[in-house]
Order: C-alpha cells, then sequence, then structure tokens
C-alpha cells in the first residue's frame, strides 16, 4: 500500500509549479511534467513526478536570475 501521508507534498510541489503556469489545465501540466522527465503519464511515480517540478522550478528560478538554464 502507498504512503498516504505522500499526497499532501505532491499537491504543494504541483501547485508551486502550477502558479508558473495558472493558464495551463491540471492535466495538461501532468502531462508536460511526464513528459519532461521522459516518463508516461500513466507510469510516472510520485517521487519522480516532485523531482521534475523541482528540477524545472530551480531551472526557471536560476533563468529568472539571469543564469542560463541547461533544459526547460
Amino acid at each position: 500500500m502507498r504512503d498516504p501521508n505522500r499526497i499532501g507534498s505532491v499537491l504543494h510541489a504541483v501547485e508551486k509549479i502550477w502558479r508558473l503556469y495558472p493558464d495551463m489545465r491540471l492535466g495538461q501540466l501532468v502531462t508536460n511534467l511526464a513528459d519532461w522527465a521522459e516518463e508516461s503519464v500513466w507510469d510516472i511515480e510520485e517521487d519522480a513526478l516532485v523531482a521534475e517540478i523541482e528540477r524545472h522550478l530551480d531551472n526557471s528560478e536560476r533563468t529568472r536570475n539571469g543564469v542560463a538554464a541547461t533544459r526547460l
């Protein structure tokens, strides 16, 4: 059984990145995240999804601070 305590942290991460892209629909955002992580939207684990969100947020922050991002 999966740990139900993971839900809050996953949703918090999704909220943070969704605020960068408020015009995206939720399904569109999750599909893009899975694609950026080179995973199927059906197979991506929550930890991989959160890792991709964190990577993307980090790259976005560096880009805003004038440091070139490696991949977005």
